[in-house]
């Protein structure tokens, strides 16, 4: 202003670094959020022709945010240095043209916005975390390790009917017949897999059911306890014999002595044969799951998955499977798979929220220091002379520092 620049040109000025600020920013954010986009693929197992590269879309919401920001932190504070006496500002220094624009607590309600917003992301990181830790370390109500799912998607090759279930009588045996298997069974889908079916009913408002029907044996080799009752024999029918959890069973009727009582409640068939302890087939640790175990019919058995319990390692179980799956009808190929594989799986989304949430906190609380740090300095800054003043008159160092962190700690 003393050379002769005008009020405009200084604004100019400022908006103009503002700008340049803001643009790396916008582009430091582009290329951030590619990395970022092609880690989450990499760790989610999606597609590789999938394009993650930013589109017009993704630039034109970059220059948004960019113009956002420049406008916040670039227009407002020019637009009150445009307002001052910028001749005055040139005796000292700026010293008390920047006294008057901060004098206001703007920076200090800004950096306590930072504290707050980063405790806010730590909170949900630490819960998210917890959350992820409880399901590792809770229990299903169910042992998945040894299982081995065989899916060989009969519809798909037009084996239905009887076709099916001599198909199924063969395959069922080869396997049972092998050396490191425990047990095998049929069941409709399997547990911790894509395909579900659950139902509710208004007797148990409050839960979602899934429903799963079953041959015999399936409890014995998915180690789910009995607790009242019995399994499913060779001779039950699903139109008279129903097994239900443990929490069914409290939800429906408030007992577990439900044993020849009609399902669900106010029926008379099926009738209740046992119950069983609560698993969490669909989504582990859910809260408001339950289960229902109908017999598997022998007359419809496409569509069925069969489940094997190896003795000690299932990944031994995974070529035998596939050659009977084959030997019994030369068009199958079927997939083979480890249940523990399935757990994994469902396991992803949460671990991916987890990390991301801790990552976001971590930056967010990095930014929050930064703002403290800038705020003390610059307060520092700003009053330099009162400070030489006050310890040439025998201040002491440490009342200096209470002094400026007074305002920062109210701050935070």
């Amino acid at each position: 202003t003393a050379l002769g620049a005008g009020r405009w040109q200084v604004m100019r000025h400022l908006m103009i670094e503002s700008g340049v600020l803001v643009c790396a920013g916008a582009g430091g954010g582009l290329a951030l959020g590619e990395g970022a986009a092609r880690i989450l693929a990499s760790a989610m197992s999606l597609p590789t022709y999938l394009d993650l590269s930013p589109d017009w879309r993704s630039l034109l919401v970059a220059l948004g945010a960019a113009a956002v920001a420049m406008l916040a932190v670039g227009l407002v504070p020019v637009w009150k240095v445009g307002r001052r006496d910028l001749t005055l500002a040139t005796r000292d220094g700026g010293e008390r043209a920047s006294q008057g624009l901060h004098a206001g607590r703007l920076r200090h309600w800004l950096v306590a916005g930072q504290i707050a917003g980063s405790c806010l992301l730590l909170v949900f990181a630490g819960q998210t975390t917890r959350g992820l830790l409880r399901w590792l370390s809770g229990s299903l109500g169910f042992d998945f390790a040894n299982v081995v799912v065989l899916d060989p998607s009969l519809e798909t090759y037009g084996i239905t009917g009887d076709a099916a279930r001599v198909y199924w009588q063969e395959v069922q045996r080869v396997v049972a017949a092998q050396p490191e298997t425990e047990r095998a069974v049929l069941v409709s889908y399997a547990p911790l897999g894509p395909n579900v079916s659950t139902t509710r009913y208004v007797a148990a408002p409050h839960v979602v059911v899934t429903r799963l029907d079953v041959g015999p044996g399936f409890f014995s080799l998915m180690r789910i306890p009995i607790l009242v009752g019995r399994a499913f024999e060779p001779g039950d029918d699903r139109r008279t014999a129903v097994i239900v959890s443990q929490k069914m069973a409290l939800e429906m009727y408030g007992t577990l002595a439900v044993i020849g009582q009609g399902f669900p409640k106010g029926v008379a068939q099926p009738a209740i044969i046992g119950v069983v302890g609560d698993a969490h087939l669909l989504m582990p640790q859910a809260t408001n799951m339950a289960e229902q175990y109908a017999p598997l019919s022998a007359a419809s058995l496409e569509g069925r998955v069969l489940l094997a319990r190896a003795k000690t390692d299932p990944e031994r179980l995974l070529g035998p499977m596939r050659l009977a799956a084959r030997a019994a009808d030369g068009r199958v190929l079927a997939t083979a798979r480890l249940m523990r594989s399935d757990f994994e799986q469902k396991l992803q989304a949460p671990r991916l929220a987890s990390a991301i949430a801790e990552l976001t906190a971590v930056l967010a609380l990095a930014l929050a220091c930064l703002g403290i740090f800038g705020l003390v300095s610059y307060g520092a800054g700003l009053r330099i002379r009162e400070i030489g003043i006050r310890l040439a008159l025998g201040a002491k160092r440490r009342s200096i520092l209470r002094l400026l962190l007074r305002n920062t700690a109210w701050s935070g």
